[in-house]
């Protein structure tokens, strides 16, 4: 078994790789050239690979030298914050917390929360990154994700923070254009927005409390993003089903109309999920207990638990 790095020799060897040369690294660290420049040496021994090609007038990073910048950058920055977890105050929490979350959900709703613990807790630096695309928490270097969909089972801790129910919609043009439908299967003959992953989608899953009806779906447009699905279906391009949280400040505007007011395509959980990691940061446990505290304020509607459950397997 070799023998573990030196973790002040890992914290010299950054310093140099950042500021490009020994002297520059070692004022950087506060200590003489001479003992960076010897802890480089026996790094590199004990690692048995060359970190830096030198010259007279320059050094710089080989291949392996790049991949070690990188590991020893995560490593040190996990260390700095283990010790920060450890010694910080519960009640002073302090530090950068990264949230990836999807657009339209962060748009509705993460400015004023992000305010909220701006002003709760100065110490915390949130940094918010809308996309729809399922990041890699830990490549990617985010402390947690907000996800609406069933589970991807990909070893993360997952935390349930509500339900986003959906709802078939319309503008007000389409309807006079096609008439109101008063039955879930007049849709098969109307113009719908498919969603999904590639934009395609056959059916939808209409629920009235504990009865279901699928029905066969048609239309000219298909998207992969449920934003273009709200936009398509203000301009009156079909029938959509969206989230609720989504629908209802363009129906209060009168942008869109609920169509079938008493179904509702069931329900999709709406999940905090993070790293296994066992160690918490206070930081990032304030913001968790935020977002808890946001979601419970969710609207509720009466869909059925076998509503829910059969979204979640189709989902």
């Amino acid at each position: 078994m070799g023998q573990l790095l030196d973790i002040e020799a890992l914290a010299d060897f950054l310093a140099v790789a950042d500021a490009g040369g020994i002297s520059a690294g070692a004022r950087q660290r506060g200590m003489p050239k001479q003992t960076v420049s010897r802890r480089l040496r026996t790094l590199e021994l004990e690692l048995g690979v060359r970190l830096f090609d030198r010259s007279t007038r320059a050094l710089r990073l080989t291949e392996e030298g790049g991949l070690l910048q990188d590991r020893a950058r995560r490593i040190l920055a996990d260390l700095s914050e283990t010790r920060t977890a450890l010694t910080a105050r519960p009640d002073t929490p302090r530090g950068l917390v990264r949230l990836s979350a999807p657009v339209l959900l962060g748009q509705t709703m993460l400015g004023p929360l992000a305010a909220h613990i701006a002003n709760r807790w100065p110490g915390i630096r949130l940094e918010i990154v809308l996309s729809d695309r399922r990041v890699d928490l830990i490549e990617e270097g985010f402390d947690a994700a907000i996800r609406v969909g069933p589970e991807d089972h990909t070893g993360l801790v997952s935390r349930q923070l509500a339900v986003a129910h959906t709802l078939v919609v319309a503008s007000p043009s389409l309807l006079a254009a096609y008439g109101t439908p008063q039955t879930p299967q007049e849709l098969a003959e109307l113009p719908c927005i498919q969603f999904g992953p590639e934009g395609r989608q056959t059916s939808w899953t209409l629920w009235q409390d504990q009865h279901r009806e699928q029905i066969a779906i048609a239309g000219r447009l298909g998207f992969s993003a449920i934003s273009l699905c709200l936009d398509a279906a203000v301009a009156g391009g079909g029938f959509a089903l969206v989230p609720a949280f989504i629908a209802r400040p363009l129906i209060a505007r009168g942008a869109l109309v609920r169509v079938l007011p008493h179904w509702h395509g069931g329900a999709v959980p709406v999940r905090l999920v993070t790293p296994d990691r066992r160690l918490v940061a206070a930081r990032l446990t304030v913001v968790t207990d935020a977002l808890v505290e946001a979601f419970a304020g969710w609207p509720q509607t009466s869909t059925s638990a076998a509503g829910l459950q059969e979204h979640v397997r189709s989902g």
